[in-house]
């Protein structure tokens, strides 16, 4: 099941099951929304469940001493008992609250890297949707080479005013892809720019002339011709679908490999494979032809299938271009960095 990082008050996230990171206590404690402990004071409720929740999960970092105490490792182990808590009460989604105090012995680096890694390992095993809830974004740091490095790459790629070309057409900002907008129609409706061998496919019928309004005249009426008709249609390119299908089996993969690789469900999957002329999202295709490791022209032609394209005047598009460029193909790893400049993330619950 996937796993996604929102922006958002904990009661605004859907899920069954809380974990939260405490400063006191040891190792992990599972608690009831219906059977809380007496110190458990009223009001915390709103700050420790979501709607839906029923159970809360504590994790906080094992104390210990000496040379062989390790924070990072033991705190990895104790979270990853949170989410097989979470499985064993039967809850089918749980939420990752980001905490707003320092944990002692671990940085927000280490931190962010126990959660990811933590989900990548989990979730390969189990069927967790996941959702790491960041309230206040300040807390959440990412290297920052590899930060500066895609800033300078967006820096040197985005394109921030669109030009009006000569030819009349507007290049319109979508927010999934560039689309040419007509703005001049063509007052001669001869088809006088169409290959000889496509005109064929209209068939003039005969018009006739209203003798009573002499300013008034029938447009010529033109009819399809059923059988040239079909020839085109034989000629229809791959859908999304098949093309999807088709790369996977090239490459020797299974469907469960792919779609968890693209951090997507499992259903929305299915969906993909049985409906052949299903559409996705522009982030689910790119989720998918990045668990392909599609190198860039390989994508393009992938997503085009969908009807989407890259272009320069969107960040999510140059930040994934940058990526597939340093060859790195890792979904947890593009959608932190996503995250951080505010863009909209792969796989997760697009559609």
């Amino acid at each position: 099941m996937p796993f996604e990082i929102v922006r958002q008050n904990l009661c605004e996230v859907t899920a069954d099951a809380v974990v939260r990171f405490v400063n006191t206590g040891a190792g992990v404690r599972v608690l009831h929304r219906g059977n809380l402990p007496p110190g458990f004071m009223a009001k915390e409720l709103e700050f420790a469940f979501t709607p839906r929740a029923v159970v809360l999960i504590e994790v906080s970092l094992p104390q210990g001493g000496g040379g062989e105490f390790k924070p990072v490792l033991l705190l990895a182990q104790a979270y990853r008992q949170a989410l097989t808590a979470a499985v064993q009460e039967h809850c089918g989604s749980v939420a990752i609250v980001w905490p707003k105090f320092s944990l002692p012995g671990v940085s927000e680096t280490d931190l962010l890297s126990i959660l990811v890694q933590g989900e990548r390992e989990f979730l390969a095993e189990q069927e967790l949707w996941v959702t790491l809830v960041v309230e206040d974004v300040r807390r959440l740091r990412l290297s920052d080479s590899l930060i500066n490095a895609v800033s300078r790459y967006i820096k040197d790629h985005y394109v921030q005013a669109l030009p009006r070309e000569k030819t009349g057409h507007v290049l319109a900002k979508m927010k999934n892809f560039i689309a040419p907008i007509e703005e001049e129609f063509v007052k001669d409706e001869e088809l006088t720019d169409i290959p000889a061998e496509e005109t064929c496919l209209f068939r003039d019928q005969e018009e006739t002339q209203t003798p009573s309004d002499k300013f008034y005249a029938e447009p010529p009426m033109r009819s399809v011709d059923p059988r040239l008709f079909e020839q085109l249609i034989a000629q229809r390119e791959e859908s999304f679908s098949e093309s999807l299908l088709r790369m996977i089996d090239e490459r020797g993969m299974s469907d469960p490999q792919v779609y968890k690789r693209a951090n997507l469900d499992r259903k929305l999957f299915s969906k993909i494979r049985i409906q052949k002329d299903y559409r996705p999202s522009k982030t689910t295709a790119l989720a998918l032809a990045i668990a392909l490791e599609l190198n860039l022209d390989e994508l393009k032609v992938l997503i085009g299938r969908a009807g989407y394209a890259l272009t320069h005047a969107s960040k999510l598009d140059i930040i994934v271009e940058y990526f597939i460029d340093q060859g790195i193909y890792d979904l947890f790893q593009i959608n932190e960095v996503l995250f951080a400049f505010d863009q909209p993330l792969l796989g997760g619950r697009s559609f």
